[in-house]
Formats: C-alpha cells, sequence, structure tokens
C-alpha cells in the first residue's frame, strides 16, 4: 500500500500537514473526521451527541477499513486523535502502510487550542475547565498507542523537509 497516516492528539496539526503534504508531493489526502461528518449530515461533535462514542468509533472504523481496502493510489490520511487507539486501527494502519506520530507538547496543544475558532466542537475537549490538564490526561492515555508508529516528529519542529525521507519511504518504495 501507499498510504501515510498521520496520528496524535487533537491539535497536534494533522490535518494541516496532510494538506500541505498533498500540495507539496501531489498526492491526495483524506481527513477522517471530515469524510464521516459529510457521509452523516452532521458535526463529530453532534455524532458524539445524539450518537455516541462508541457509535462514532463504529463509522471511523469502517471508514478506515474502506479506504484501505478501496484506495490503492498514493494517499495520505488525517486521523482522528482517537483513531488509531480503538479496535485494531493501530495494526490495521500500520499493516497498510507508515503511520507517522506528530509529537506535539501539551503547552502547543493547549495554545493551539485556544487560538482555534471551532476548538469547543472537539467532543472529548469542549467545556472544560482546565485544558492543559485535560490534554495531559488524554495524552497518558494514547501515548503508548501512538508510540507505535513507525515514525515520530516533534510537531513543533515539522517542516516539509522532515518529510521527504519519511515520504519516499512510505509512498514512493511500497
Amino acid at each position: 500500500m501507499n498510504i501515510m497516516f498521520l496520528i496524535g492528539m487533537p491539535f497536534a496539526g494533522k490535518t494541516y500537514w496532510a494538506k500541505k503534504l498533498s500540495e507539496n508531493y501531489g498526492v491526495p489526502y483524506i481527513d477522517i473526521d471530515e469524510v464521516i461528518e459529510k457521509a452523516e449530515g452532521k458535526t463529530v461533535s453532534e455524532i458524539f451527541e445524539t450518537d455516541g462514542e462508541a457509535n462514532f468509533r463504529i463509522l471511523e472504523h469502517r471508514l478506515l477499513e474502506t479506504i484501505i481496502d478501496t484506495y490503492k493510489r498514493p494517499l495520505i490520511v488525517s486521523c482522528g486523535g482517537g483513531t488509531p487507539v480503538f479496535y485494531d486501527n493501530m495494526e490495521i494502519m500500520k499493516k497498510a502502510g507508515c503511520t507517522v506520530f506528530l509529537d506535539a507538547g501539551i503547552a502547543t496543544l493547549a495554545d493551539r487550542f485556544e487560538q482555534k475558532e471551532d476548538a469547543n466542537e472537539r467532543p472529548l475537549l469542549a467545556s472544560v475547565s482546565d485544558i492543559k490538564s485535560e490534554l495531559q490526561q488524554l495524552f497518558e492515555k494514547r501515548k503508548n498507542i501512538y508510540k507505535q508508529a513507525h515514525y515520530i516528529l516533534q510537531a513543533e519542529q515539522i517542516s516539509i523537509a522532515n518529510f521527504d525521507k519519511i515520504f519516499s519511504v512510505c509512498i514512493s518504495s511500497r
């Protein structure tokens, strides 16, 4: 497969870098949350609220499998923060392509959260009083999965140049 999966915490820059890499390398990208929102006609927060997180995770898992089963050309996938954490998604992604963990510090994530206009629409972070504490707790739950990625990049130091070798290994030679 020729798929690069970008994983990491909310606000790590997965969608931003998927778009940048797509533009730079001429490879299409898919944002899992965006595809689910379009298919369901609801935001991720609305899906969490009306259908529950468990149903959202099923949609996410099915979409991941569909992408892997049907997309035969090079592709960059921006995963939701929880995508690798549920079911056997991380193992599925690692077998189907390359996983790249965008590892951002809690202070960076909190700063980005505070700067985003739609930040409160993130279902696991909406209406929290101490965003740094909440992000730290979420990271502690997820870090062992994230760190299984093929590659780990420090989000605060990422550039297109950081991706050149990874891209050539993940997309070009598989």
